[in-house]
């Protein structure tokens, strides 16, 4: 049944309290609200072309964040660390019911990005790419690769550590070369407490790492370890640094670590040469890249066994998660091949996300599920949860396929939405999807807790003012009930008087009395679920942030008259 906000006023700094009026056509009826939402929340400044970037979860079940702040660093609120002077990379903290507990902008003078973020040792490391030759006054920098005149505007990858309770940073280390461009894309901490990266570098002369043909600066993957030293010892030391790469583009985009320390990385090359493969070798012609994953020593980091997956079209791996109850690896990303397990297949028009399982141990696959429309879609974010596998990413399909979703509005002509979806391994047909945000928008990094709820991050397009903005939310994807699903008219819930309601990341705005803003903005492909957040415009940032939760909260109403408030 149609409903709307009412009554909406603020209990706090990120709590809100709403009454939601219903339009019940049979007053014996139950109406359930069901809390797919859980909550929901955006962070946004003054100049919008924020991106985000990745999101981790403690075992306590706070969220953490990191992202590319574009907006103005002149506000009151977050501690500013360094001296942020142009993009700058943004942490943050919340609850694990979403409030907003700590956040913080890392910077040098120069362009700083936040791409990956990860949690071990009882810290927090940050990893990311900068042109900076330094943090400023008081911030611990060590460089591993020199500085000359001639590489101002060289960029490297970025690693920082932070203290989880309250982001202030313990040091920022840079590992990169003095002729090229370097990034790190992605962290985990293994069972040793080091620190394992993917990146890629345009570099023929990376150091520890033995000289690669790449011609005319084309890019190469990367994958390295790194150890932790005391911070008179130099803050971190680079074990080692193993390339990947050819003639051709070649980018390493995860990695991934098993309770012994086996390290596996996933990525794309375009490169033939790029990789040994006795498995499978690569599929399309160099230039059209296929899906690489390797399995790595973890003294040396060369390579014990790797494969491709693709066929003609460009194929493409973009996230990457290590199953220890089955010993396999999920593997999510794109295709252009029809069938991405046949190196024959030949190129389509239009790409697939696709999440494929391989056994850890040779790299065999086991499985392979498709996400497709008439349009693109993208995988770009993988978790496991007791559910089962969820992929995350963007569509531009105006029939992907949703199911019981919390938004499932058809995505127009030309737009992209970001989009989440269940997984059955073999099969597909989602058992449980949605889309997420506005257009444009997607989902960029995926979480769980033990009870499968699911919390994402990405970006999505908001329309006051204009411009992307970050976004984090929790939902629980369980499919709803139908409407008659047995429960007795007065069957003696009392109304709850308090509950804080979600804030929404998208700032677009559906008609109403109350004009408020909601996620849901159609019920095309939907079962009778209701998924809703507020907008809530602010101007100074994060610092201003306003954030709703909802946790758990099932509200009936039953015997109400026609347009009844429902607290």
């Amino acid at each position: 049944v149609d409903c709307r906000f009412a009554q909406a006023r603020r209990t706090g700094r990120d709590r809100w309290e709403y009454a939601l009026e219903v339009e019940v056509e049979d007053p014996d009826s139950p109406v359930v609200v069901d809390p797919v939402v859980l909550w929901s929340s955006y962070l946004e400044g003054s100049v919008t072309a924020d991106v985000f970037g990745d999101l981790a979860r403690s075992d306590t079940g706070e969220l953490f964040m990191v992202g590319t702040w574009t907006g103005n660093s002149s506000f009151e609120g977050p501690e500013q660390q360094g001296y942020p002077g142009g993009p700058s990379v943004l942490v943050a903290r919340f609850h694990e019911d979403g409030g907003l507990g700590v956040w913080t902008l890392l910077g040098g003078g120069s362009d700083d990005e936040g791409r990956a973020i990860a949690l071990g040792n009882q810290k927090v490391y940050v990893v990311g790419s900068s042109t900076s030759r330094n943090f400023g006054q008081g911030v611990i920098f060590n460089h591993g690769a020199s500085r000359t005149p001639l590489d101002e505007e060289t960029r490297d990858g970025l690693i920082a550590q932070l203290q989880p309770s309250t982001l202030k940073l313990d040091w920022v280390y840079i590992v990169g070369t003095e002729t090229a461009n370097e990034t790190l894309d992605d962290v985990v901490v293994g069972p040793d407490g080091r620190l394992y990266l993917a990146g890629n570098s345009r570099a023929l002369d990376v150091s520890q790492a033995p000289p690669v043909e790449a011609p005319d600066g084309s890019w190469n993957g990367v994958a390295l370890r790194v150890s932790l030293l005391g911070v008179d010892a130099g803050i971190a030391r680079v074990d080692w640094f193993t390339v990947f790469g050819g003639p051709q583009d070649d980018f390493t985009r995860a990695v991934a670590v098993d309770a012994d320390g086996g390290v596996f990385i996933a990525g794309e090359a375009a490169s033939s040469t790029s990789l040994a493969s006795p498995q499978r070798k690569h599929a399309g012609p160099d230039g059209v890249p296929d899906v690489f994953v390797a399995r790595l020593t973890q003294d040396a980091g060369t390579g014990l066994v790797s494969t491709f997956l693709g066929g003609q079209g460009r194929d493409e791996g973009r996230a990457l998660v290590f199953d220890p109850s089955t010993h396999s690896l999920l593997v999510g990303g794109t295709t252009r091949s029809r069938e991405l397990e046949n190196p024959t297949a030949e190129a389509q028009t239009s790409s697939d996300a696709f999440l494929v399982s391989l056994n850890a141990a040779d790299l065999s696959r086991r499985g392979t599920s498709f996400l497709r429309g008439s349009g693109d879609d993208e995988g770009l974010a993988v978790t496991l949860t007791p559910r089962g596998p969820y992929l995350g990413g963007r569509t531009r399909s105006s029939d992907f396929p949703v199911t019981a979703a919390l938004d499932g509005t058809s995505v127009g002509a030309g737009s992209q939405v970001g989009f989440v979806a269940q997984v059955t391994l073999g099969s597909n047909a989602p058992p449980w999807s949605s889309l997420v945000g506005g257009s444009p928008s997607e989902v960029r990094a995926l979480q769980r807790d033990s009870q499968g709820h699911l919390f994402l991050g990405g970006h999505a397009q908001a329309e006051t003012p204009p411009g992307t903005r970050m976004f984090v939310m929790g939902v629980d994807p369980t499919p709803a009930a139908p409407v008659d699903a047995g429960v007795e008219p007065d069957a003696g819930v009392e109304p709850d008087a308090g509950q804080p309601e979600p804030v929404e990341p998208d700032g677009g705005t559906q008609g109403g009395e109350d004009g408020g803003s909601t996620l849901d903005g159609g019920t095309q492909g939907r079962q009778p679920v209701l998924g809703w957040s507020l907008s809530c415009a602010t101007s100074d940032g994060p610092g201003a942030l306003a954030l709703g939760a909802l946790l758990g909260l099932a509200l009936l109403g039953s015997r109400r008259e026609k347009r009844g408030a429902v607290p």
